[in-house]
């Protein structure tokens, strides 16, 4: 008997392990059969224009699904559905219900989005005349309308975000806004970034210019465009040559002769205004908050100390901006509701005026008029 209890004990777990084996091989779901072959049927009698077929296999998915705590179809099929069978109230209460609590989206097998999209297009004007002719609220109306052309379009364009623009304009408060927040492509941001590398030139005026020739200098700046605000860094570094030999007492002694390159630097911030922003040009004045130097290391390269600045100098003063693009680029690597992002690459120049506040030197105060042109890498078009 002993020896019947002990075999019994080490046999036991796997005639068990082999009896829940044999359970899960015989199992099956018939909630997942019923998802998979009735979204076949569904669309079979949708492409048949049976829509009462359509709406009685619609509801005894969506029971079935919510026995077990599921939904039938996502949030998208459920309202491509509403609108392919003119159901266009419940389409109104699908987007007024947007941000409410659902049940997760059954797993199914059998995707039927990209065919509802599909039938969306080949009936999108007949869905249109049909959406304008139910009795609806009028943003919804024009909701559905906007969702209709986009996905007839298959991208975003300029033409969505003028219908879009009109949407916000139109209806004020929004009552469906978290709907075109969350679900269709948002308002377009017109911003860019671009980087720019030149040349430039500084001339020296007043008392600056008796003792200092204008110089070439190295030109970079990098910038962002929102709307019609214009924001940038930029930085002339280059060499002014001395026009006339003087002498140094402090923080050394020292002569500086003619002809001598002083190096020059001037950093700092533009703030401007797009009086003139299309695809093609940009046009802008701006305020410039900027460091200006003048200085020369001849004596000693590797202390500050013992660096000569005949102008260590805070400057301000206004400048305009222009842009031309010469050609723009798709980059397919990224995707935002069907559309691809737009850059391109432009021409710019311009020029400004600094007030230098800051001189070793009283004779030679004075301030500068500078140029700069570019070639300009712009992410996000013009």
């Amino acid at each position: 008997m002993k020896k019947l209890i002990i075999l019994w004990i080490l046999v036991f777990p796997f005639v068990s392990k082999a009896q829940v084996g044999d359970e899960i091989r015989t199992f099956i779901d018939s909630t997942e059969f019923y998802m998979d072959n009735g979204r076949r049927l569904l669309m079979q009698k949708l492409q048949e224009d049976n829509i009462k077929k359509v709406l009685e296999i619609q509801t005894f998915l969506d029971e079935t699904a919510r026995r077990s705590s599921y939904n039938a179809f996502s949030y998208g099929e459920e309202l491509c559905l509403a609108m392919l069978t003119n159901q266009w109230e419940t389409a109104e209460k699908i987007i007024g219900a947007y941000e409410d609590l659902r049940y997760p989206d059954y797993p199914v097998q059998y995707s039927i989005l990209t065919s509802l999209y599909t039938m969306l297009k080949e009936n999108h004007e007949t869905l249109s005349m049909q959406c304008d002719n139910s009795t609806i609220d009028n943003e919804v109306k024009a909701i559905l309308r906007l969702l209709i052309y986009y996905v007839n379009a298959n991208k975003v364009s300029e033409e969505y975000y003028k219908r879009l623009d009109n949407i916000y304009l139109s209806y004020k408060p929004l009552a469906y806004e978290a709907f075109l927040e969350g679900f269709l492509p948002r308002r377009k941001i017109y911003g860019s970034m671009g980087i720019a590398l030149g040349g430039g030139a500084t001339m020296p005026n007043g008392g600056f210019g008796n003792y200092y020739k204008p110089g070439g200098d190295f030109f970079l700046t990098i910038d962002g465009k929102v709307k019609q605000a214009y924001f940038a860094f930029a930085m002339h570094s280059g060499n002014m040559k001395l026009m006339e030999s003087f002498e140094i007492e402090s923080p050394f002694e020292g002569t500086f002769n003619e002809g001598y390159k002083f190096s020059y630097l001037n950093v700092g911030g533009r703030f401007g205004y797009l009086m003139l922003r299309n695809k093609y040009f940009h046009l802008a004045p701006y305020a410039q908050i900027s460091y200006s130097g003048l200085y020369s290391d001849e004596f000693d390269s590797e202390s500050e100390e013992e660096e000569y600045y005949d102008m260590n100098a805070f400057s301000v003063g206004p400048g305009i901006h222009a842009e031309i693009k010469l050609f723009e680029f798709e980059d397919n690597t990224y995707g935002y509701y069907g559309n691809t992002t737009m850059h391109a690459v432009s021409l710019m120049f311009g020029g400004g005026y600094n007030f230098n506040l800051g001189f070793a030197r009283p004779e030679i105060k004075g301030n500068s008029i500078y140029f700069d042109a570019a070639l300009v890498i712009r992410f996000g078009g013009m």
